[in-house]
C-alpha cells in the first residue's frame, strides 16, 4: 500500500496571485464562465457601504427585469441576467435577419454580513440598484475590558 504524499508547491502562491492580477486587469468585456460552466460577460459593478447598508449597482444594458436572476445570500450576492434579441427587416427584396444572445453573471462578496430579508431591487434605464441592509453585531460577540483582581 503506497501512500500519497501532497507536495508543497513554491510557487503555487505567485500563480495565484498571477490569476488575481489578470482577472483584475483584465477589459471589463472579455469573457466569463459562470457556476454552470457557460461563458459569459461579467456586468460593470460598484458597491458602496454607506454605514447602515451595503448598495450594489450593477450595469445590464438592453435587460428586461424579468430576464434577471438575483440571489441574495449574507455574505454575498449573485446577478445573473439574459438578453435575447432578434431583428429581422425586408426591404427590397433582401431578407435580414439577425439574432444575438448575451447572458451576465457576477458574484459579488460583501465584507460584512446582511440582512438578507431586507434586500431591495429596482431596475431603471439598464442600471440595477440594489439595496441590503447589514446585520448589527450582537452584544455576544464583542469583547469587553475585565479587570485583573
Amino acid at each position: 500500500m503506497s501512500a500519497r504524499y501532497d507536495l508543497w508547491d513554491p510557487f503555487e502562491g505567485m500563480d495565484r496571485m498571477r490569476r488575481h492580477m489578470r482577472r483584475m486587469l483584465r477589459s471589463p468585456f472579455e469573457l466569463e464562465r459562470s457556476p454552470e460552466g457557460d461563458i459569459v460577460r461579467e456586468p460593470l459593478i460598484d458597491v458602496v457601504d454607506k454605514g447602515n447598508h451595503y448598495e450594489v449597482i450593477a450595469e445590464l444594458p438592453g435587460v428586461e427585469k424579468k430576464d434577471i436572476e438575483l440571489n441574495v445570500m449574507p455574505d454575498h450576492i449573485s446577478i445573473g441576467a439574459e438578453q435575447k434579441s432578434t431583428v429581422k427587416q425586408e426591404k427590397e427584396g433582401m431578407y435580414f435577419h439577425e439574432r444575438s444572445y448575451q447572458k451576465f453573471y457576477r458574484q459579488i462578496p460583501f465584507a460584512e454580513e446582511v440582512k438578507t430579508e431586507t434586500a431591495k431591487a429596482e431596475l431603471k434605464n439598464g442600471i440595477l440598484n440594489v439595496s441590503i441592509e447589514k446585520k448589527v453585531p450582537s452584544q455576544a460577540g464583542k469583547g469587553r475590558k475585565v479587570e485583573v483582581q
